[in-house]
């Protein structure tokens, strides 16, 4: 897992000009050092709360924050992050105010 994240965030890091914020969910890895020590914010949750509180306690984040634009991704790699240009157009050309990638399509 910790070699994915790694991978994860050095793509969003070379593509993207954004804060990086990772919500460690009580891992038991060094994931939330990791994130740091590569310039993520690091949002943790004590105990294992589950994907629905991570995403909850990322976007609580990004309103407090004042994001214009949130993007949530796993550290999976299923979604590719240099795909996240193409996601942001349509936002960005004032086309959409959601887009939601598909690892199918």
């Amino acid at each position: 897992m910790l070699k994915r994240i790694i991978s994860v965030m050095r793509g969003l890091r070379e593509g993207l000009e954004a804060r990086l914020v990772v919500v460690d969910d009580a891992s038991i890895d060094a994931t939330g050092d990791i994130a740091m020590s590569l310039g993520a914010i690091v949002l943790s949750h004590e105990e294992n709360r589950g994907y629905g509180a991570s995403v909850r306690t990322f976007l609580t984040h990004a309103l407090q924050s004042g994001a214009d634009i949130a993007v949530f991704m796993d550290a999976d790699r299923q979604h590719p992050p240099e795909e996240i240009p193409k996601l942001l157009r349509p936002i960005l050309h004032d086309e959409a105010d959601v887009v939601i990638g598909s690892r199918f399509l």
